[in-house]
């Protein structure tokens, strides 16, 4: 799958439509006419984007931030509301900027656990950003340590429940099923509340590493999916996930 220039590195594995790439507004021959967004209005530093029913605006709030220096974005009731910038210059970039959504099958594209390299750009679709996403350092680890792990040292899991906090933040509880051979850190049948890692250094997310594609899904896993996950470290209230896929 081709990467756009402009859009975001957010997988959503989990959603239910087809793999496309939407512009939040478009230019007709009849001036700017409606796109991911329903329709717009101009204020007097500010532009209100409003959306239909079912639109994800965390996902594009964070395109929104990851792609537009400067832009403030305010959200609301079915509605983004947006400013930092001269309303021109603004509005061109939202008839420019490209939203990639790209439904996987499974969270990284891949067999099992040792089945692709931790930065391939065929192991799986993506949206792709330049810039960081900032969140709680408890989520980051250090990118090199994200290798792909042995198949002996994986599990299979039911996922309980999934605890959203701001994207790509989760917390997800799973009750193991199967240890694919022994394992220091889990035990069949004992549910763990699980922090799903991703690269990067300080506070700051490393979009462009493999396994940042493949664990940003976990935000979209709900109650009763089955996965394959592999333990990087445990301490008394968490195991630290850092690799995670959605099976069929």
């Amino acid at each position: 799958m081709q990467h756009k220039a402009f859009s975001i590195f957010i997988l959503l594995a989990l959603l239910p439509f087809s793999a496309r790439a939407d512009k939040l507004l478009t230019k007709t021959a009849e001036g700017i006419g409606a796109g991911l967004a329903a329709g717009y209005e101009m204020g007097e530093n500010e532009i209100t984007l409003t959306f239909a029913e079912g639109q994800d605006l965390e996902i594009i709030t964070a395109g929104l931030k990851n792609n537009i220096e400067k832009i403030s974005v305010t959200p609301g009731d079915k509605k983004l509301v947006l400013s930092g910038l001269p309303l021109n210059e603004l509005l061109e970039k939202l008839t420019s900027l490209d939203i990639e959504l790209d439904p996987l099958v499974a969270l990284g594209g891949v067999n099992n656990c040792e089945a692709a390299a931790p930065d391939s750009p065929e192991a799986g679709g993506s949206i792709r950003a330049s810039n960081a996403i900032e969140l709680s350092s408890m989520y980051i680890a250090d990118p090199a340590s994200f290798k792909n792990p042995p198949l002996e040292e994986c599990f299979t899991a039911k996922v309980v429940a999934v605890q959203r906090r701001d994207f790509p933040e989760a917390v997800v509880t799973l009750k193991v099923r199967q240890l694919m051979g022994k394992n220091d850190h889990v035990a069949e049948k004992q549910n763990y509340r699980a922090v799903v890692l991703l690269p990067g250094r300080g506070n700051k997310l490393a979009l462009d590493k493999k396994a940042a594609q493949d664990n940003l899904s976990a935000f979209y896993l709900t109650a009763g999916d089955k996965v394959e996950a592999h333990v990087a470290k445990k301490d008394k209230k968490y195991i630290y996930i850092d690799y995670i896929k959605r099976l069929p």
